[in-house]
Order: C-alpha cells, then sequence, then structure tokens
C-alpha cells in the first residue's frame, strides 16, 4: 500500500461482494455469530446481517487474516448493517483491534475545542489518566465518566477565564485561582473540586511545577431539600397501560429503588415476591408483584429469545447483555426517577416521625443522608403542602 485511503462501502450497493481469501476463516466467524445469536435471542435475520457484514470485512482486508478495527467495522452504516453485533462477534472471536475514541474524551476534546493549545492538550492528558488510571508514581485508580464530566463541568468557567490572558496551566497561580472561585455554596465546592483534580495529575506528571489549590477549603455543598411530587403525577404511573413504565413506577414509588439499581436489576433478582438487592431482601407490595408480573408477560411477548439478563430491556439491549441507561428510564417515566425515589423516602420520613434508623434500614442509607430527609418532618412548608394534598385528595 502507498498510502492509507478511507474505504467508500457505500458503493458496495452496486457491486458484488467477493469471496474472501481465507473461507475457513469466515466459517469460523460465521460460527461464532450462531452460537453468540443463539446466546442473545437474535433472530434469524439478525444473525444473516451480521454475516453479511463478516463477509464483506474478510473479502476487503488489505491484509487478509488480520484482525479487524473496530472503526473499521463502524463504517458500514453506509450500508445500514448492524455494527454493535459485529463488533461483539469479532470480539468474541478474539479477532477485534478496538480502536474507538472513548465517548467522554471526544465529549472533552469538543468543550475544550476553543481554549489554547497547551491548555487543551493538559487537559486530554488529565482526562487520559482520569479514564485508565495509572500504575506509575503518583498511582490512580480509574475514575468513571461521569467523574471526568462533572470535574471538567465545573472547571470550565474557570478555564474560560484564563484562556484570555494564561496559554498553559503553568502559568496559573494561587491568585488566579481565588479570582475565579464563586463565594462560597455548591458552585464553589464543585469548581475547586473539578481544579484541584486537574492540578493534581499535571502536578503528580510534572506539567506543572505547583499546585495552586493546594489547603484550599473546598467548603460544603449547599444541602437541597427534598421535594414530595404531586398526587396526579404519581397515579399516572400506576394507572398507566405501559406495562414497562407501570413496573418501574410501582418499584419507584413503593420501594424507592435507586435509579441505578433500577437499571442493573436482573430477572433473577426477584425470587418468591422478594427482590434481592445488594444484600438486602425487599418484600415486593402486592401491587408491585402484579406489575412486575405484567411486565415479564410484557417481555417474553415483545423479546421471547432475548438473552439479557437484565430486568428491563428495550429494542437497543435485548440482543445484548448490557443494561438501559438512565436516560431512557426517565424518558418511560416521563419524571426523573431520582424525584420518585425522593419522595417516596420523604413520604416514609413523615409517617416514622423522623426515624432516621429506619430510613437507612429501607432504604440504603447513610445516617447524612437520611437526616436529609428526618429535618423536613416538623418544616412547616411542608406540613402545608400535605395538608393541601390530603384536601384535594378527599375532593
Amino acid at each position: 500500500m502507498l498510502f492509507d485511503a478511507r474505504r467508500d462501502y457505500a458503493r458496495m450497493r452496486t457491486l458484488t461482494v467477493p469471496e474472501p481469501v481465507l473461507p475457513e476463516l469466515l466459517e469460523s466467524l460465521e460460527a461464532s455469530c450462531l452460537q453468540l445469536g443463539e446466546q442473545r435471542g437474535w433472530t434469524r435475520d439478525a444473525t444473516g446481517a451480521v454475516n453479511r457484514a463478516l463477509k464483506l470485512l474478510l473479502a476487503t482486508q488489505d491484509t487478509p487474516g488480520a484482525p479487524i478495527e473496530a472503526s473499521t467495522v463502524a463504517m458500514l452504516r453506509e450500508l445500514a448493517l448492524p455494527v454493535q453485533p459485529t463488533i461483539d462477534v469479532l470480539d468474541h472471536a478474539d479477532f477485534l483491534t478496538d480502536n474507538r475514541t472513548p465517548a467522554v474524551i471526544t465529549w472533552v476534546e469538543r468543550k475544550t475545542a476553543h481554549l489554547p493549545a497547551k491548555i487543551r492538550g493538559e487537559i486530554c492528558t488529565w482526562a487520559e489518566i482520569m479514564l485508565h488510571g495509572s500504575t506509575i508514581t503518583p498511582r490512580r485508580h480509574p475514575r468513571s465518566h461521569r467523574t471526568i464530566r462533572n470535574h471538567l463541568y465545573a472547571a470550565l468557567p474557570a478555564l474560560n477565564s484564563w484562556a484570555r490572558t494564561r496559554d498553559s496551566f503553568r502559568e496559573v497561580t494561587r491568585d488566579d485561582v481565588l479570582a475565579v472561585l464563586p463565594s462560597g455554596g455548591t458552585d464553589r465546592s464543585e469548581m475547586l473540586s473539578g481544579l484541584r483534580s486537574i492540578f493534581q495529575v499535571l502536578h503528580g506528571r510534572r506539567l506543572v511545577f505547583t499546585n495552586p489549590t493546594t489547603r484550599m477549603k473546598v467548603g460544603m455543598p449547599e444541602t437541597r431539600t427534598p421535594v414530595s411530587l404531586d398526587v396526579p403525577v404519581l397515579r399516572s404511573l400506576i394507572d398507566t397501560p405501559n406495562p414497562t413504565r407501570a413496573a418501574c413506577g410501582y418499584l419507584l414509588i413503593f420501594h424507592g429503588l435507586r435509579p441505578q439499581q433500577l437499571r442493573t436489576l436482573h430477572v433473577t433478582d426477584i425470587v418468591d415476591g422478594r427482590l434481592h438487592i445488594e444484600g438486602r431482601k425487599v418484600l415486593l407490595a402486592p401491587q408491585a408483584r402484579a406489575a412486575l408480573n405484567g411486565y415479564l408477560a410484557h417481555r417474553e411477548r415483545q423479546w421471547p429469545n432475548s438473552g439479557n439478563p437484565h430486568l428491563f430491556i428495550n429494542l437497543a439491549t435485548a440482543g445484548r447483555l448490557t443494561p438501559v441507561t438512565g436516560k431512557w428510564i426517565n424518558t418511560v417515566l416521563g419524571v426523573p426517577a431520582q424525584a420518585l425515589r425522593e419522595d417516596r423516602i420523604l413520604d416514609e420520613a413523615h409517617a416514622s416521625d423522623g426515624d432516621a434508623r429506619r430510613l437507612a434500614d429501607l432504604f440504603g442509607l447513610t445516617v447524612n443522608a437520611a437526616q436529609r430527609y428526618t429535618a423536613t418532618v416538623d418544616h412547616v412548608s411542608f406540613a402545608e403542602h400535605h395538608r393541601r394534598q390530603g384536601q384535594s385528595t378527599d375532593s
């Protein structure tokens, strides 16, 4: 090859796919596809589409027999062929080179594109170390995508301000940090936490001479008071004909699960009317059991052969083993799942006259977290809210 050129797979709509140079390799991958498809409940059409994708990839290889890059598989979208299932088959057969850029790194690059080049490079170094961790001193554990996003999002106002007069984090002083920090509250706490994370990583890699955030007091974020939801909102979730929405709604309204717990529940976590979750056994309310039975019947009709072990699945995850996203849960409910959990805990706090131990046992809260809810028991505005709710319900 004289140079690399991007393939135009869209042209294959009018051309005949040649036979692969290594037909025995295609047979091996097709066997892996059949095995994986049986495990995950793929339809015959889905399996056939993946096999067509595999044949096309092998027939157009520059080096026959070399592992296939994930970025090459992604180009098959031009032919409306399944990308992720094909990647899963290649990975299952140990025939994949995953050269994709993580979504969070792409997000970081997009958010910092307007900053000076040196600052962009330093931020990318920070993000890579946060994502993958480090085995050299100072060692660091990998952090989640959400942590990286939260830290950078909180630090962006400071970076935008420094970008006018600074070309690198090396030029940032303690006075510069103090000048951009909010006076207090959650904004100060989050911004300083984000900046401290960035400077700690860069200082550990000797990309900055000093850490200007050292010995700065972060302060405590503002405590947000939980708020009750209106009764009509809760009734709309209970009376819905949508079995998925009803099942999610009942689990949140009656048992106050965390959104993460709801997403990662397995079908096998429900045994004899009890929910086994994080070492606890939760006795399901009769209404919740009925809603779950309705959802399981719906799931069996919709995806009878799905091998996904998670309780809640959708069209995108039925043929895989991954859980649904938090965004999908909120879309199905039409209400943030966290708001429903808070409403349930708040109701229990008032019913138990502020028993923090009971809240901790029922919902897996820490003492400090439980006190956020018990502090509302004697709150005048909450008493008035519940009085009005009672009147509207009676009428």
